[in-house]
């Protein structure tokens, strides 16, 4: 009898942690399927306001190119967004490991001082570029 009533506990016990990590590999899925949802209904949403503005087919186009190049590089996500949820600290470091790899492939800022470097890292923002894509034109001022 005792050892029935432990093969049982032990049973019991097995198939509630299995519950348990399926359930938090479900809210996983859930996450993600409802960020995708949102990146979705974002684009849809400036896909229908392009149409019913007779914006020609060109630009949709290059809008709808845009969008795949957002998912594909940022899932979707507003990194503006979640940078501004970290302490400033935080947010600091977190900064300079995105922008560092860019940092040290520009020539000029090779010989740039470590202060000039940290208010560079903080001025710098990160957008997606489709591949032809103009990133300025001649004339027109940087933002």
């Amino acid at each position: 009898p005792g050892q029935a009533a432990w093969s049982l506990t032990v049973q019991i016990l097995g198939n509630l942690l299995y519950l348990y990590i399926l359930s938090i590999f479900i809210g996983i899925v859930q996450t993600s399927n409802q960020h995708a949802h949102d990146f979705n209904g974002r684009r849809d949403m400036i896909t229908t306001f392009l149409r019913t503005r007779d914006v020609p087919r060109s630009l949709t186009l290059r809008v709808s190119t845009y969008f795949d190049a957002v998912w594909k590089r940022k899932r979707g996500m507003d990194e503006h967004e979640v940078l501004d949820a970290l302490p400033n600290f935080l947010r600091h470091d977190v900064m300079w490991q995105l922008n560092k790899v860019f940092i040290n492939k520009v020539p000029m800022f090779h010989n740039a001082e470590a202060n000039e470097l940290l208010l560079l890292n903080q001025a710098f923002t990160h957008q997606v570029v489709p591949a032809g894509e103009f990133i300025i034109r001649r004339g027109e001022q940087a933002q």
